[in-house]
């Protein structure tokens, strides 16, 4: 059977909810792992993936991943972005959405070593992002 991506059609200048929403599981995220949290702050971090993905889709292409899969958010990023480093962003997206199903499916601890390498794909990936998105986006870097 064949998966059907599917997708919604957003204003673009809706853009900055999505950011605002991801900078602030990320800002939690943050708090959760100071705080040895470190099961909930990775999920966090994959909710900011996320919310960077739909900013960036939402305000280059006004339109986002409605699909159960993270992969068609994926996707639809790797089909309008096709130079060397929007491509290496993108797979810092795909590490840190990679690690869903492992935190909320399986019985593996996430450990602050996964905290950490999570982060720092996020981070990555959130950097490229700003640079997609209009100047007031990085003022809250």
């Amino acid at each position: 059977m064949t998966r059907k991506d599917h997708f919604a059609d957003v204003k673009s200048e809706e853009w900055a909810g999505y950011f605002s929403k991801a900078e602030e599981h990320r800002t939690s995220a943050g708090n959760l792992a100071e705080d040895g949290n470190y099961n909930s702050a990775c999920l966090l971090l994959v909710h900011a993936a996320i919310g960077y993905s739909d900013a960036v889709s939402v305000f280059v292409l006004e339109r986002k991943s409605t699909a159960d899969s993270h992969d068609a958010s994926i996707r639809l990023l790797e089909d309008k972005f096709i130079e060397t480093k929007d491509r290496e962003a993108i797979k810092h997206l795909g590490r840190v959405l990679g690690a869903k199903g492992r935190i909320e499916y399986t019985g593996t601890a996430f450990r602050e070593r996964d905290w950490t390498e999570m982060k720092k794909h996020l981070d990555r990936f959130r950097a490229w992002a700003i640079t997609k998105l209009p100047p007031r986006a990085g003022a809250a870097a």
